[in-house]
């Protein structure tokens, strides 16, 4: 859905966004000086695509967007998406287009303004945002808002010859009602809905096998990051392979405060077919191999890839 007028301090309003905006801020994101802090960098930018991620996003029951206004100039989106209802829980994410405003305070105004929407008329309670953490200032721009750091995603991509690692802050909102006492648990158990970070310290995990609902192809969701999002008091299973989430919080909008709604938002992405570089096998992937690069299929990829000390291996 869009999201109503908010005005805030210093010329900042979050409006409704207009179709002309969602084309101008698919322009902004092909930018690189505003997407230093993403993850790979691909996607359809056109107007067609632009106006099908505009029908999307005014049309979901999940998510609220906004357009980010300097005076009476677009300069970027911010939104809350894939809220859970039931949970009262959202993630939330921001992208201002215009690096020659970074440091003017629009990011804090427009995050203080949001989560004070999730806390008023949504009634959510928590927000969560993963971040770049070498960009201290979208972090601290939510930290003013009262996000705090609650993990890190080790090596969460690949970027100018070094790895980056990204940082999940959560916010929760005002009265937050204690949880009530676990339950014993299980000598050996998976993720399951009820389990709360006091129930994680006694859970043991195993690795598991999921399909992803993206490309079809089987990943591994590992003992560490079922525990991660135990501690977390996450329930659901992740539905999308590493790939396929990095490359829909590249290619629908994950701003540079850790993604946005709707993610994916550029529509179906078309995939390559590769020779694996480790077992010779078919790779499916979601960009086109250039030769300069190893290209694995997901079992190789699981194989190969950086550990990530637990984290979710993630959006």
């Amino acid at each position: 859905m869009l999201g109503p007028r908010l005005d805030g301090a210093g010329g900042v309003s979050l409006r409704p966004p207009p179709l002309d905006d969602t084309k101008l801020f698919q322009r902004m994101q092909a930018q690189p000086e505003t997407t230093r802090y993403w993850g790979p960098r691909f996607g359809e930018f056109t107007d067609a695509s632009a106006e099908e991620r505009f029908k999307r996003q005014a049309a979901s029951p999940s998510s609220v967007g906004w357009s980010i206004y300097f005076g009476e100039e677009p300069v970027g989106f911010t939104g809350i998406f894939d809220i859970d209802w039931v949970r009262r829980d959202g993630e939330s994410g921001l992208f201002i287009g215009r690096h020659d405003l970074y440091g003017r305070g629009i990011a804090s105004e427009a995050v203080r303004l949001r989560t004070a929407f999730a806390w008023r008329e949504l009634r959510l309670h928590r927000v969560h945002n993963w971040i770049g953490l070498t960009n201290r200032g979208s972090r601290r721009a939510n930290e003013k808002s009262g996000y705090r750091e609650i993990g890190r995603f080790e090596r969460a991509w690949f970027r100018s010859g070094e790895w980056t690692t990204e940082w999940l802050g959560e916010a929760l909102g005002p009265a937050e009602p204690s949880p009530p006492p676990p339950p014993p648990a299980p000598a050996s158990a998976s993720l399951s809905p009820g389990t709360t970070r006091e129930d994680a310290r006694h859970v043991s995990f195993t690795d598991k096998t999921l399909t992803c609902k993206d490309c079809g192809q089987e990943f591994i969701w590992t003992s560490g990051e079922q525990e991660f999002y135990a501690s977390r008091g996450l329930t659901n299973e992740p539905g999308r392979c590493p790939a396929c989430r990095a490359a829909r919080r590249a290619g629908g909008g994950a701003g540079a405060g850790g993604g946005f709604g709707g993610r994916g938002a550029s529509g179906p992405r078309e995939f390559f077919t590769a020779v694996c570089s480790n077992c010779g096998g078919e790779a499916r992937v979601p960009f086109q191999p250039r030769g300069d690069k190893p290209v694995y299929c997901s079992n190789c990829f699981e194989q190969v890839r950086p550990s990530s000390g637990g984290g979710r291996g993630r959006y």
